[in-house]
C-alpha cells in the first residue's frame, strides 16, 4: 500500500518516453498549464462532469477515478486514450439498471500544445425493469387490504392497492405471485394470482393484478351492551352477540331476525322485544343493517345528583349510591344519574370514596325518597369540605420524612397531602432528606409553621439547606484538567485529521502544524490528597506527550524531499493519534467520576 503527500513547495514533473499525468481537477482547456517543449498535451473530459473513470493509453493505466486529466504523449504521433471502470454514482438507476461502456478516442498533438477531447461514454443496459400495479377493487376508508409481491419465490414487499411500483430485475421469463396480507383480506376471493412475465434489459414490461371482493353484510344492534341471537334466513350467524359480518349471496332477499335479547344493564327494570328487518345487496358491495330494538319498562326513575362542594382539579373523591342496602354504583361530584327502581318507599345511603374523602365531614349522608312506576323523583345531596394541607420540598427529586404537630405524614415521600383542623397553628418538618441530585453535598432538616381556614386549602414548600461535601480545591483541580484537556484536544482534532486520511491512502498538504499546550502541573500535596486527580492529570499529561509526539512526526516527515510516506512512518503516527485519544478519554472519566465521588 502506497501513501502520497503533496509538497507545497515544488512541482513534480517526471518526463517519460511514453506519457506522464497531470491531474486537471475542474480547470477548463483554455486554464490548462502549459504543456512542456518536446511533448504533446491531451486533456480528456468525461461528459457529464459528474462522471469518472479510470484512463489507459493502450493497457497502461495513468490515472484513477479521475473526470478531466491532462495526459503527455508523445508529438506527432496517434495515440489511443480509454476511459475504463467509467461511474456516475449520483445518477438514478446506475449501477443497478444500467452501466457504461468503455470508451476510447485516439489523439494526435504537435509538440507544445493542448488539446481538450470530451469522451460521452454510452450506457449498457444490464436489467430491465417491471411496472406492476395491484388494483384492490372497491377497497373502503378503514380496511386493511394491501399486496405482497413475491417474484421468483423472493418477497419485494408490499404495495397498497392502486399505486404503481417498479422494480429493477434480470432478463429473462419471470414468475409473479400477488397475494393479498392485512385484516381485511376475507373480503376478497380469491387472496392470491399467479402469472409469468418477461424481462428485456432495458425495457420496462407492466403488469396490472386485480382483484375483486365478495358482498358483505354487517349487522349492529341500536342498543350498547345488549346481546341476542342473530338470524340471517332463519340461520343461526352469532349466538348472544351485539353484532354479526358475513359474506352472503348478492341480490338475494335476506330475512334479519334478533331473539332471546339480554341486557345485563337491566336488573329487571325493562326488558327488550324481538326484532325483525330485511334487505339486499349488490355484488361487491357492503351494507350495514343496524336492527332497531323496542324496550319495555317495568319500574319508576330516581334521577339523583351528589354535589361534592369546592372539589379541586385532581382531588379524588365521588359519590358511591347505595339503594336499600344495594350498591348502584360510584357517581362524580355534579353528574345527575338516573336509577330505574320498583314503585314504594325506599331507603338512599351516599358516602364519599375515593383517596381524598379525608377532605370532607361528614363523609355519608342518609335518607329516603318515594318512586311511582312511570315516573321520575329527583334527590340532591350535597358534602362540604375540611381545610387542606400540601406539602412539598424546594429540591426537585428530594424525598424526606414529613412531620405536622410532631406526628409523621408522609416517610421518605416528597410530598404530603392531608386534611387539617382549620385555624388550628400547624408546625411542619421535614426530616432525614434525600435526594438523588445530593451527591456532591447533602440536605439539613427543614421547619415551618402555618394555619389554613376552613374550606381552604394551602401549599407549604420545604426549603432544606444544602452543606457542600466535595472540597472547592478538588473541583478547582479537576476544572484546571478539563480546561486543558479540550485545548489539547482541538491540536489532537487537527493532527488525526493528517495521519488518518493518511492511513487510508488519502492526500494530505504538508504546512499545518497544530500547537500543542504543555503538560499540566497540579500540587504534589494536593495529588497525594486527591488520588482521582492524580489518576485524571496522568492520563491528560499522557495524551498531551502522545499529541506532541504525532505532531512532531509529521512536521519531520514534512521535512523530508520525498513523494511517498513510509509505512512504519504512517503507522507510528496513527498510533500516536490513538494513543492520545485513549487517554483523552480515560481523563474525561476520571474527571466526571470524581466531581461526583464524595
Amino acid at each position: 500500500m502506497s501513501y502520497y503527500k503533496y509538497k507545497l513547495n515544488r512541482v513534480l514533473w517526471l518526463v517519460l518516453l511514453l506519457l506522464i499525468i497531470m491531474v486537471g481537477g475542474t480547470a477548463h482547456a483554455q486554464d490548462a498549464p502549459v504543456c512542456p517543449e518536446g511533448v504533446g498535451c491531451a486533456e480528456i473530459i468525461l461528459s457529464p462532469e459528474t462522471m469518472f473513470g479510470d484512463i489507459f493509453v493502450g493497457d497502461q493505466g495513468v490515472a484513477g477515478g479521475q473526470n478531466r486529466v491532462i495526459v503527455q504523449v508523445t508529438p506527432g504521433q496517434a495515440v489511443t486514450i480509454t476511459a475504463r471502470n467509467i461511474q456516475n454514482p449520483g445518477e438514478e438507476g446506475f449501477g443497478e439498471l444500467f452501466v457504461y461502456q468503455e470508451t476510447s478516442v485516439t489523439v494526435n498533438v504537435a509538440a507544445g500544445q493542448t488539446r481538450a477531447y470530451t469522451l460521452r461514454p454510452v450506457r449498457e443496459f444490464i436489467r430491465g425493469t417491471l411496472a406492476h400495479t395491484c388494483n384492490v377493487n372497491r377497497l373502503q376508508e378503514g380496511e386493511d387490504v394491501q399486496c405482497q409481491i413475491i417474484i421468483d419465490g423472493a418477497d419485494r414487499g408490499v404495495v397498497p392497492s392502486g399505486e404503481r411500483r417498479e422494480f429493477t430485475i434480470d432478463p429473462g421469463e419471470r414468475a409473479l405471485r400477488v397475494q393479498l396480507v392485512g385484516g381485511s383480506v376475507s373480503l376478497y376471493e380469491p387472496t392470491v394470482r399467479d402469472s409469468t412475465f418477461s424481462i428485456t434489459a432495458g425495457r420496462t414490461t407492466t403488469v396490472n393484478t386485480t382483484f375483486e371482493r365478495r358482498a358483505r353484510l354487517i349487522i349492529n344492534l341500536n342498543q350498547e351492551g345488549v346481546f341476542g341471537d342473530i338470524f340471517v334466513n332463519d340461520q343461526l350467524v352469532a349466538g348472544q352477540s351485539p353484532s354479526a359480518e358475513l359474506f352472503v349471496t348478492p341480490n338475494e332477499g335476506l330475512n334479519i331476525a334478533v331473539r332471546n335479547i339480554n341486557d345485563p344493564a337491566a336488573n329487571g327494570d325493562y326488558r327488550w322485544l324481538d326484532a325483525e328487518t330485511s334487505t339486499t345487496i349488490s355484488p361487491g358491495q357492503e351494507r350495514t343493517v343496524t336492527v332497531t330494538l323496542r324496550q319495555e319498562p317495568l319500574r319508576g326513575t330516581l334521577a339523583h345528583t351528589c354535589n361534592v362542594s369546592r372539589l379541586q382539579q385532581g382531588e379524588d373523591v365521588q359519590c358511591q349510591i347505595i339503594i336499600d342496602g344495594a350498591d348502584r354504583g360510584v357517581v362524580p361530584s355534579g353528574e345527575r344519574r338516573e336509577f330505574t327502581i320498583d314503585p314504594g318507599e325506599r331507603a338512599l345511603r351516599v358516602q364519599l370514596v375515593g383517596g381524598s374523602v379525608s377532605l370532607y365531614e361528614p363523609t355519608a349522608r342518609d335518607s329516603t325518597f318515594s318512586i311511582t312506576a312511570g315516573r321520575t323523583t329527583t334527590v340532591n345531596t350535597t358534602f362540604e369540605r375540611l381545610a387542606r394541607l400540601i406539602v412539598t420540598i424546594n429540591e426537585e427529586g428530594a424525598v424526606g420524612d414529613i412531620f405536622v404537630n410532631d406526628q409523621l405524614i408522609a416517610g421518605q415521600s416528597p410530598r404530603a397531602e392531608l386534611f387539617v383542623t382549620p385555624n388550628e397553628r400547624l408546625n411542619i418538618a421535614v426530616r432525614n432528606i434525600n435526594s438523588p441530585n445530593a451527591v456532591t453535598y447533602r440536605l439539613e432538616d427543614a421547619e415551618t409553621s402555618t394555619t389554613i381556614g376552613a374550606g381552604q386549602e394551602r401549599t407549604i414548600t420545604a426549603r432544606p439547606q444544602r452543606v457542600d461535601l466535595i472540597s472547592r480545591e478538588r473541583l478547582n483541580a479537576l476544572d484546571s484538567i478539563e480546561t486543558r484537556l479540550n485545548s489539547t484536544r482541538t491540536a489532537w482534532d487537527t493532527i488525526q485529521a493528517i495521519w488518518r486520511p493518511l492511513a487510508n491512502g488519502e492526500f494530505v498538504f504538508c504546512g499545518n502544524y497544530p500547537r500543542v499546550p504543555s503538560e499540566l502541573t497540579l500540587n504534589a500535596g494536593l495529588l497525594e490528597r486527591e488520588p482521582g486527580v492524580a489518576e485524571a492529570l496522568n492520563a491528560l499529561n499522557a495524551g498531551i506527550r502522545e499529541t506532541r509526539r504525532a505532531v512532531d512526526e509529521w512536521r519531520s516527515e514534512c521535512s523530508i524531499p520525498r513523494q511517498f510516506v513510509p509505512v512504519e512512518s504512517v503507522n507510528s503516527g496513527v498510533a500516536a493519534v490513538n494513543n492520545a485519544e485513549a487517554s483523552f478519554n480515560q481523563t474525561q472519566g476520571a474527571i466526571d467520576t470524581w466531581r461526583v465521588n464524595p
